[in-house]
Protein backbone atom coordinates (compact mmCIF):
# COMPACT_ATOMS: atom_id res chain seq x y z
CA UNK A 1 0.00 0.00 0.00
CA UNK A 2 1.23 3.50 -0.63
CA UNK A 3 1.89 6.05 1.98
CA UNK A 4 -0.85 8.36 0.41
CA UNK A 5 -3.36 5.75 1.19
CA UNK A 6 -2.28 4.70 4.13
CA UNK A 7 -2.63 8.25 5.82
CA UNK A 8 -5.64 8.61 3.78
CA UNK A 9 -6.54 6.01 5.89
CA UNK A 10 -5.48 7.48 9.04
CA UNK A 11 -7.17 11.01 8.32
CA UNK A 12 -10.77 9.08 7.39
CA UNK A 13 -10.02 7.25 10.69
CA UNK A 14 -8.93 10.25 12.68
CA UNK A 15 -11.81 12.45 11.45
CA UNK A 16 -14.35 10.67 10.33
CA UNK A 17 -14.34 11.85 7.00
CA UNK A 18 -15.70 9.72 4.19
CA UNK A 19 -12.95 9.99 1.80
CA UNK A 20 -14.51 8.49 -1.74
CA UNK A 21 -16.99 6.13 -0.55
CA UNK A 22 -19.78 4.76 2.08
CA UNK A 23 -18.57 4.99 5.33
CA UNK A 24 -21.17 1.11 5.83
CA UNK A 25 -18.63 -1.86 6.14
CA UNK A 26 -19.39 -5.51 5.77
CA UNK A 27 -17.61 -8.67 5.39
CA UNK A 28 -19.22 -9.79 2.52
CA UNK A 29 -21.69 -8.54 -0.07
CA UNK A 30 -24.85 -9.03 0.01
CA UNK A 31 -25.26 -9.93 -3.82
CA UNK A 32 -28.57 -9.23 -5.48
CA UNK A 33 -30.01 -6.10 -7.10
CA UNK A 34 -28.39 -3.77 -4.50
CA UNK A 35 -27.84 -0.12 -5.99
CA UNK A 36 -25.65 2.25 -5.47
CA UNK A 37 -27.67 5.14 -5.34
CA UNK A 38 -29.56 3.31 -1.45
CA UNK A 39 -27.53 6.09 0.24
CA UNK A 40 -28.00 10.11 -0.66
CA UNK A 41 -24.88 11.40 -1.83
CA UNK A 42 -23.09 14.32 1.09
CA UNK A 43 -22.77 18.20 0.29
CA UNK A 44 -19.40 18.07 -0.56
CA UNK A 45 -19.04 14.49 -2.83
CA UNK A 46 -20.71 14.17 -6.18
CA UNK A 47 -20.49 10.68 -8.66
CA UNK A 48 -17.70 10.20 -10.58
CA UNK A 49 -19.83 6.98 -12.03
CA UNK A 50 -20.21 3.15 -11.20
CA UNK A 51 -18.93 0.13 -11.63
CA UNK A 52 -21.44 -3.11 -11.78
CA UNK A 53 -19.70 -5.99 -10.35
CA UNK A 54 -21.58 -9.64 -10.50
CA UNK A 55 -19.33 -12.49 -7.97
CA UNK A 56 -22.01 -15.30 -8.34
CA UNK A 57 -24.22 -13.48 -6.24
CA UNK A 58 -25.81 -11.03 -8.71
CA UNK A 59 -24.49 -7.75 -9.89
CA UNK A 60 -24.15 -5.20 -7.12
CA UNK A 61 -23.39 -1.38 -7.81
CA UNK A 62 -20.10 0.14 -6.42
CA UNK A 63 -20.34 4.37 -6.51
CA UNK A 64 -16.82 6.10 -7.15
CA UNK A 65 -17.22 9.40 -5.85
CA UNK A 66 -15.58 13.10 -5.83
CA UNK A 67 -15.31 14.38 -1.93
CA UNK A 68 -14.40 17.90 -1.50
CA UNK A 69 -12.33 18.11 1.86
CA UNK A 70 -13.10 20.76 4.22
CA UNK A 71 -11.18 24.19 3.98
CA UNK A 72 -10.79 23.70 7.53
CA UNK A 73 -9.81 20.13 7.75
CA UNK A 74 -6.18 20.80 9.25
CA UNK A 75 -7.93 22.35 12.33
CA UNK A 76 -10.24 19.46 12.38
CA UNK A 77 -7.73 16.67 12.88
CA UNK A 78 -5.17 18.64 15.50
CA UNK A 79 -8.49 18.79 17.82
CA UNK A 80 -9.33 14.77 16.97
CA UNK A 81 -5.69 14.04 17.46
CA UNK A 82 -5.35 15.84 20.67
CA UNK A 83 -7.94 13.33 21.81
CA UNK A 84 -7.93 10.01 23.88
CA UNK A 85 -10.71 8.88 21.00
CA UNK A 86 -8.88 10.02 17.76
CA UNK A 87 -5.47 8.29 19.05
CA UNK A 88 -7.82 5.39 19.65
CA UNK A 89 -9.39 5.43 15.78
CA UNK A 90 -5.69 5.71 14.30
CA UNK A 91 -4.35 3.22 16.54
CA UNK A 92 -7.38 1.21 14.97
CA UNK A 93 -6.62 2.16 11.62
CA UNK A 94 -2.75 1.11 11.79
CA UNK A 95 -3.96 -2.35 13.45
CA UNK A 96 -6.45 -2.81 10.19
CA UNK A 97 -3.62 -1.74 7.56
CA UNK A 98 -1.40 -4.33 8.47
CA UNK A 99 1.74 -3.14 6.66
CA UNK A 100 5.07 -1.95 6.93
CA UNK A 101 4.15 1.68 7.31
CA UNK A 102 2.18 3.08 10.27
CA UNK A 103 1.33 6.09 10.13
CA UNK A 104 1.89 8.94 13.05
CA UNK A 105 -0.69 11.74 14.30
CA UNK A 106 2.43 14.06 13.04
CA UNK A 107 1.81 12.47 9.62
CA UNK A 108 -1.93 12.85 9.98
CA UNK A 109 -1.98 16.88 10.72
CA UNK A 110 0.61 17.00 7.88
CA UNK A 111 -1.29 15.47 5.34
CA UNK A 112 -4.91 17.46 6.66
CA UNK A 113 -2.64 20.48 6.18
CA UNK A 114 -1.91 19.61 2.69
CA UNK A 115 -5.26 18.66 1.23
CA UNK A 116 -7.55 20.79 3.22
CA UNK A 117 -9.67 22.38 0.78
CA UNK A 118 -9.09 20.05 -2.22
CA UNK A 119 -11.13 17.35 -3.79
CA UNK A 120 -10.21 13.52 -3.53
CA UNK A 121 -10.85 11.07 -6.41
CA UNK A 122 -11.42 7.75 -6.44
CA UNK A 123 -11.44 7.26 -10.30
CA UNK A 124 -7.91 8.68 -11.91
CA UNK A 125 -5.94 8.59 -15.17
CA UNK A 126 -2.49 9.01 -15.02
CA UNK A 127 0.32 8.98 -17.96
CA UNK A 128 3.86 7.89 -17.00
CA UNK A 129 6.36 8.92 -19.16
CA UNK A 130 9.23 6.81 -17.81
CA UNK A 131 7.37 3.81 -19.51
CA UNK A 132 4.75 5.51 -22.31
CA UNK A 133 1.98 4.12 -20.74
CA UNK A 134 -1.35 5.30 -19.73
CA UNK A 135 -3.18 4.06 -16.20
CA UNK A 136 -6.62 4.12 -15.68
CA UNK A 137 -7.81 3.34 -11.80
CA UNK A 138 -11.73 2.59 -11.78
CA UNK A 139 -12.81 2.00 -7.80
CA UNK A 140 -15.72 2.43 -6.05
CA UNK A 141 -17.31 1.00 -2.93
CA UNK A 142 -20.75 -0.54 -2.56
CA UNK A 143 -23.54 0.39 -0.35
CA UNK A 144 -22.54 -2.68 2.02
CA UNK A 145 -19.03 -1.54 1.90
CA UNK A 146 -17.53 -3.73 -0.16
CA UNK A 147 -14.74 -2.25 -2.97
CA UNK A 148 -14.66 -2.94 -6.53
CA UNK A 149 -11.30 -2.32 -8.32
CA UNK A 150 -10.58 -2.22 -12.32
CA UNK A 151 -7.23 -0.99 -13.26
CA UNK A 152 -6.85 -0.59 -17.14
CA UNK A 153 -3.32 0.50 -19.06
CA UNK A 154 -2.99 1.02 -22.08
CA UNK A 155 -0.20 2.87 -24.58
CA UNK A 156 0.14 6.68 -23.54
CA UNK A 157 0.37 8.02 -26.93
CA UNK A 158 -3.13 5.96 -27.76
CA UNK A 159 -4.53 2.22 -28.54
CA UNK A 160 -5.29 -0.70 -27.63
CA UNK A 161 -6.13 -2.12 -23.72
CA UNK A 162 -2.44 -3.41 -22.86
CA UNK A 163 -3.80 -5.48 -19.64
CA UNK A 164 -6.58 -5.48 -16.79
CA UNK A 165 -6.60 -6.17 -12.99
CA UNK A 166 -9.75 -6.17 -11.09
CA UNK A 167 -10.08 -6.17 -7.37
CA UNK A 168 -12.70 -6.70 -5.16
CA UNK A 169 -12.78 -6.37 -1.09
CA UNK A 170 -15.52 -7.81 0.69
CA UNK A 171 -14.90 -4.68 3.19
CA UNK A 172 -13.41 -1.44 1.61
CA UNK A 173 -11.84 -1.04 5.10
CA UNK A 174 -9.43 -3.91 5.49
CA UNK A 175 -7.82 -2.89 2.60
CA UNK A 176 -4.73 -6.26 2.29
CA UNK A 177 -7.98 -8.16 2.41
CA UNK A 178 -8.28 -7.95 -1.44
CA UNK A 179 -9.40 -10.90 -3.96
CA UNK A 180 -7.44 -9.75 -7.28
CA UNK A 181 -7.26 -11.62 -10.66
CA UNK A 182 -3.26 -10.50 -10.68
CA UNK A 183 -0.49 -10.68 -13.82
CA UNK A 184 -1.42 -14.76 -13.81
CA UNK A 185 -5.34 -14.51 -14.34
CA UNK A 186 -6.70 -12.17 -17.27
CA UNK A 187 -8.91 -10.26 -17.51
CA UNK A 188 -11.57 -9.71 -20.88
CA UNK A 189 -12.60 -6.09 -21.14
CA UNK A 190 -14.53 -4.64 -23.85
CA UNK A 191 -14.29 -0.67 -24.22
CA UNK A 192 -17.11 0.96 -25.34
CA UNK A 193 -15.99 4.56 -24.62
CA UNK A 194 -13.14 6.27 -23.96
CA UNK A 195 -12.30 9.96 -24.61
CA UNK A 196 -11.17 12.74 -23.40
CA UNK A 197 -13.79 15.61 -22.09
CA UNK A 198 -11.20 18.82 -21.18
CA UNK A 199 -7.93 19.23 -20.05
CA UNK A 200 -9.34 17.56 -16.45
CA UNK A 201 -10.92 14.72 -17.49
CA UNK A 202 -11.41 11.89 -19.23
CA UNK A 203 -14.71 9.56 -20.04
CA UNK A 204 -14.42 5.57 -20.10
CA UNK A 205 -17.07 2.98 -20.23
CA UNK A 206 -17.17 -1.24 -21.06
CA UNK A 207 -18.04 -4.37 -19.43
CA UNK A 208 -15.58 -6.78 -18.39
CA UNK A 209 -15.11 -11.04 -16.94
CA UNK A 210 -12.69 -12.87 -15.21
CA UNK A 211 -12.39 -16.79 -14.88
CA UNK A 212 -11.23 -16.77 -11.14
CA UNK A 213 -10.27 -14.22 -8.29
CA UNK A 214 -7.68 -15.14 -5.91
CA UNK A 215 -6.64 -14.01 -2.68
CA UNK A 216 -3.80 -11.03 -2.80
CA UNK A 217 -0.06 -11.97 -1.15
CA UNK A 218 -1.23 -9.88 1.85
CA UNK A 219 -4.46 -11.29 2.05
CA UNK A 220 -4.09 -13.56 5.19
CA UNK A 221 -7.98 -13.72 5.68
CA UNK A 222 -8.71 -15.24 2.88
CA UNK A 223 -6.70 -17.76 2.68
CA UNK A 224 -7.50 -20.63 1.07
CA UNK A 225 -10.57 -19.07 -0.67
CA UNK A 226 -11.32 -18.01 -4.29
CA UNK A 227 -13.88 -16.22 -6.42
CA UNK A 228 -14.86 -18.54 -9.17
CA UNK A 229 -15.78 -15.76 -11.50
CA UNK A 230 -16.52 -12.18 -12.01
CA UNK A 231 -18.36 -10.49 -14.89
CA UNK A 232 -19.81 -6.78 -14.69
CA UNK A 233 -19.92 -2.98 -16.34
CA UNK A 234 -18.64 0.40 -15.45
CA UNK A 235 -19.69 3.81 -16.76
CA UNK A 236 -17.48 6.73 -15.24
CA UNK A 237 -17.95 9.93 -16.33
CA UNK A 238 -15.74 11.85 -14.94
CA UNK A 239 -12.05 10.08 -15.15
CA UNK A 240 -9.79 12.89 -13.41
CA UNK A 241 -6.64 13.28 -14.94
CA UNK A 242 -3.92 13.15 -12.32
CA UNK A 243 -0.02 14.97 -12.89
CA UNK A 244 1.96 12.53 -15.46
CA UNK A 245 4.85 11.22 -13.46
Amino acid sequence: MSIHKCLLAGLTAVTLTACGGSDAASAGEAGGQASAETSALKPNERLQGTIELDIGKGPVAYRSIATKLADDLGKTAAQHLESAEGQRRLDDANARLKGDVKVQASDVQAFADSVAGKTIYTSELRDIELIRRRNVSIRGISAAGAAAALVLTFPMDGGELESAVLEYAPDHRKTMQTFTTGDELPVDVTIERFERIDEDTWSIAGRFTAAKLEPGVLAKQLAGQSIAGASGRFDIAELRVRPKI
